[in-house]
């Protein structure tokens, strides 16, 4: 009589993670994290195994959510495992972003108008670690040097430079509200001259005296007509 041997070999078992989504609220991730487990035998014993911790993972990102399962706790099975992932997107801006008004008495100079503007942010955004420059500044529709009001906003460099001091939130053009730069007239005195002739019966006829004085007229400033 020959003897026989009945082998039980481990059953492949496939063990994946999830793979979820989340907008940032500076908190974990709460919901409960269930891995897909194929191959468990039916009547056989339950797969353990466990996934990432995740709770200090609250800013905008992405997370490999891996799977961890002991070949001791499941000696019956033979396992192969897949990451999941965690991504956290951006919230959006919960207030507008506002660009201060600034102005300036007309003077026909360019040279002397504003290059940075006060930036007042919403509650939670937190400012630039540098200084504000004037490349951070949209100026150009401060076309002319004539009176108006000329709007301002954030440069594509201001917006990066913002969105980089907070990843944890959406920044574009749509977050801002434009400032003003306003061009106010500027004051001027125009005195005409005091002249005296002896009378003749004709009309006074020194025209070079007949000259007003103007004061106030800025240098760069358009000639009076």
């Amino acid at each position: 009589m020959t003897n026989t041997q009945f082998t039980i070999t481990k059953a492949p078992v496939k063990i994946t993670a999830p793979t979820v989504t989340k907008v940032y609220d500076g908190q974990p991730y709460a919901d409960t994290l269930t891995a897909k487990v194929e191959g468990e035998a039916a009547n056989g014993d339950k797969v353990k195994y466990t996934l990432s911790d995740l709770s200090n993972d609250v800013n905008v990102g992405s997370y490999d959510i891996n799977v961890t399962a002991d070949a001791t706790a499941n000696p019956n099975y033979d396992i192969t495992v897949v990451a999941g992932k965690l991504t956290i997107t951006p919230t959006a801006t919960t207030g507008k972003v506002l660009v201060g008004n600034q102005t300036k008495v007309y003077d026909g100079d360019a040279g002397t108008d504003p290059t940075t503007f006060d930036i007042t942010l919403p509650k939670g955004m937190t400012a630039p670690k540098d200084a504000w420059a004037a490349a951070d500044f949209d100026t150009s529709k401060i076309n002319s040097q004539n009176v108006g009001d000329y709007e301002v906003t954030l440069s594509h460099a201001g917006l990066a430079k913002l969105q980089a001091a907070n990843p944890n939130t959406t920044i574009d053009a749509k977050s801002v509200t434009a400032g003003k730069f306003t061009i106010t007239k500027a004051p001027i005195t125009i005195t005409g001259p005091t002249v005296t002739k002896v009378y003749d019966g004709k009309p006074y006829s020194d025209q070079t005296k007949l000259v007003a004085t103007i004061t106030g007229k800025p240098k760069a400033g358009v000639d009076l007509t």
